[in-house]
């Protein structure tokens, strides 16, 4: 069945999805409402619907009508805008049927697809998780979820597993080059500030981009859509690991059906999913709150570190600088010595050599530490966030 048909029975499948629609009691002076959210057959109709929705949005990549669509498919379904939801998409979805030739023309586009179809078909299909090395814990998580799935040590790379990664004695680059060259690979990219610090990562995706892989992107906890670049479309549909529970869950349940559908899997009992999956969503809770931890004991060795090996100079600068209004240290060079001055406080006492090195030294010191900032001339010093934190902490 080509993409087509596909599109044409789920909308006609959407004059049956009004009888999923069950009624609940409000509360609190919030009316009777109608829902359909919860239901799990119309949740598949949906992500299939979206499915289809965003393969034909990457080609007609200007059509507002099937963005504006896609938003709606998008939006939260929560319950008490169920109904005004499902009647804007109904409307949409009869203007797309009306002009179905439009998006699938007889020759030209759908030829072009078939051709490339024809040669994606001849390879395997196989999982490839994108991600850096230092998000391991979060991508051992999202491994397991695959495998409960069903993808097995042939359908998925994954670098960071030993079994579905790098086999001992190859070349990494001939390596992932040749998974490039014989599979057709659908990359999920775990993207994270990990992600787009690593050269590695970037030539990944990089190399997706040309070769017009498919993919899905997954935004780790802490990393928000606005810091998506590269090759990938920050409009297509994202999974952010740490949204609304429900919005996750139905991006999940989302990439499941898409995995069995091109893998030809074996769909397991829905139950035993949903189990796999909240216990999937625990546990990148508990990542989550085990690295804030760490990272929060990080910064305060790192700041106990700062101020154990500060001098007593430095220190006494940092304090007064953090009471002064404008957090600021200026260094004064003239015919009369040195000064330098924070706080309404000049720390240079005598006009000594010995007497403005110290000072100079400690300003050296703040400015190596991060902890001020200096103008191109180096006369006038600011406090950091940094700077103030670590005051904070004296």
């Amino acid at each position: 069945m080509n993409n087509k048909q596909d599109l044409l029975e789920l909308i006609e499948k959407a004059e049956y999805i009004p009888s999923l629609f069950h009624g609940v009691v409000g509360g609190n002076g919030i009316p009777t409402f109608n829902q359909v959210y919860d239901v799990l057959e119309f949740e598949n109709w949906k992500a299939d619907l979206q499915f289809q929705l965003q393969k034909l949005q990457e080609k007609f990549i200007e059509d507002q009508f099937l963005l504006d669509t896609l938003n709606i498919l998008n939006d939260f379904w929560e319950g008490w805008r169920d109904e005004q939801h499902f009647r804007e998409l109904s409307s949409k979805l009869i203007i797309i049927k009306k002009n179905i030739e439009d998006y699938f023309p007889e020759k030209g586009l759908e030829r072009i697809e078939q051709k490339k179809g024809e040669k994606m078909s001849m390879k395997p299909p196989k999982i490839f998780i994108s991600h850096s090395s230092k998000d391991k814990r979060y991508i051992k998580a999202l491994h397991e979820l695959f495998e409960d799935i069903g993808l097995g040590e042939t359908q998925m790379f994954c670098s960071s597993i030993p079994e579905y990664g790098i086999p001992l004695g190859e070349d990494i680059y001939e390596y992932l080059r040749t998974q490039f060259d014989e599979f057709n690979l659908h990359v999920i990219f775990v993207l994270s500030k990990n992600y787009y610090e690593s050269a590695a990562c970037l030539n990944e995706m990089g190399a997706a981009w040309i070769l017009q892989n498919s993919y899905t992107t997954i935004l780790l906890p802490k990393f928000e859509f606005s810091k998506i670049a590269g090759a990938v479309n920050p409009r297509k549909i994202v999974l952010k690991l740490d949204s609304d529970k429900h919005e996750v869950k139905t991006r999940l349940n989302q990439l499941r059906e898409n995995i069995v559908t091109e893998f030809e899997l074996p769909r397991n009992n829905d139950l035993k999913w949903e189990r796999h999956r909240d216990v999937f969503l625990v546990e990148i809770k508990k990542i989550m709150e085990e690295t804030d931890l760490e990272v929060s004991k990080r910064e305060m060795t790192d700041d106990i570190n700062i101020t154990q090996k500060l001098s007593k100079e430095s220190i006494e600068l940092l304090k007064n600088a953090s009471q002064d209004p404008n957090g600021m240290i200026v260094k004064v060079k003239s015919l009369l010595g040195l000064s330098v001055q924070t706080n309404g406080l000049n720390f240079v006492e005598s006009k000594e050599a010995r007497e403005e090195a110290r000072w100079k030294s400690a300003l050296e010191e703040l400015y190596n530490d991060d902890l001020v900032t200096a103008n191109p001339k180096h006369d006038v010093f600011t406090l950091t966030k940094k700077g103030f934190e670590a005051a904070d902490k004296l």
